[in-house]
């Protein structure tokens, strides 16, 4: 699989690749141009990409995940209207809902 121009062997290879993105990031910062580009790419697997992107993509960012997910971090998508949506990586790897 490619994502991003990246070929991963497995899922799990490119899950770990993600979380390891994740893992860089400073809650509320808008995430670097070189891993924007690859998430902007893993984002168009994922089974709603059209919904998440509707109006366009402005940025990408780190936060806490909504309820119940306190706590647990994840990627964030503010779109061109001002308006903020979550995604999970593992739903836009495996291409299916969790």
């Amino acid at each position: 699989m490619n994502i991003g121009g990246v070929d991963f062997k497995t899922q799990q290879k490119a899950r770990a690749h993600c979380k390891a993105m994740l893992g860089r990031g400073v809650d509320g910062q808008t995430i670097n141009e070189q891993d924007s580009e690859f998430l902007r790419d893993l984002l168009k697997r994922h089974p709603h990409a059209r919904e998440k992107t509707k109006c366009g993509v402005k940025r990408f960012f780190k936060n806490p995940g909504p309820a119940p997910n306190y706590g647990t971090s994840c990627f964030w998508i503010e779109r061109t209207d001002g308006s903020v949506e979550h995604f999970s990586y593992i739903c836009c790897v495996t291409g299916r809902e969790k």
